[in-house]
């Protein structure tokens, strides 16, 4: 009787093993954007994406965008250090891992001086992640949050196929709301419709 018992135990535990392991899912960076959208939307809602635990770059899009990037406008130069993580989590306890591009800018005037670097703050809390490409598009979306909590706002990129330059856009989101900034804070990131174009930098070894 007690070897019954072991066996109906190993046997429930077992199965339900194999249950928490089929129950794992590997889907694209742009299949996740299209089933996100489609879910929220209600245009299909027999998938919410519960069983997926990594969101991958499959095609290995983001390895395009990997370097250190500089461009200018309106008296100001940039220069962006874009690096691809892989399996990234925000925090070791989060159940889904995502392939998503971390961005490093320094901001300065035409003299040189600086206004505004996330460089000296770490990964985790530099405010310049990665999101995911935007539905149909081949425009990348990242989440920024400047010097204070109402310039934050969705950063675009765009790799021009045929200049291999890429344009960067900054839209900041309008219904945030914040006492932090002082008036007549000028975004870091430029909110102009034509964006600056950014151009690939050689690395002289």
């Amino acid at each position: 009787m007690k070897n019954i018992i072991r066996v109906a135990v190993i046997v429930l535990s077992l199965t339900t093993i194999n249950k928490y392991c089929y129950a794992q899912r590997t889907i694209s960076l742009r299949a996740f954007e299209v089933l996100k959208n489609n879910y929220r939307n209600r245009i299909d809602t027999t998938d919410n994406g519960e069983d997926i635990t990594y969101i991958k770059d499959t095609d290995n899009e983001l390895d395009k965008y990997v370097g250190v990037w500089k461009g200018s406008i309106n008296n100001r130069n940039y220069e962006i250090s874009l690096v691809k993580r892989i399996a990234y989590k925000s925090d070791a306890d989060d159940e889904i891992s995502f392939d998503l591009l971390k961005a490093w800018i320094t901001v300065t005037d035409v003299d040189g001086n600086l206004i505004y670097t996330n460089t000296n703050k770490t990964e985790k809390s530099n405010g310049f992640t990665g999101d995911n490409f935007q539905t149909n598009t081949n425009i990348y979306r990242l989440n920024f949050t400047g010097k204070c909590y109402n310039d934050s706002g969705n950063a675009f990129l765009y790799i021009n196929p045929t200049t291999g330059k890429i344009k960067l856009t900054y839209g900041i989101i309008s219904d945030i709301k914040s006492n932090d900034c002082p008036n007549g804070f000028v975004p870091v990131l430029p909110t102009n419709d034509g964006g600056v174009i950014l151009t690939k930098q050689l690395v002289i070894d």
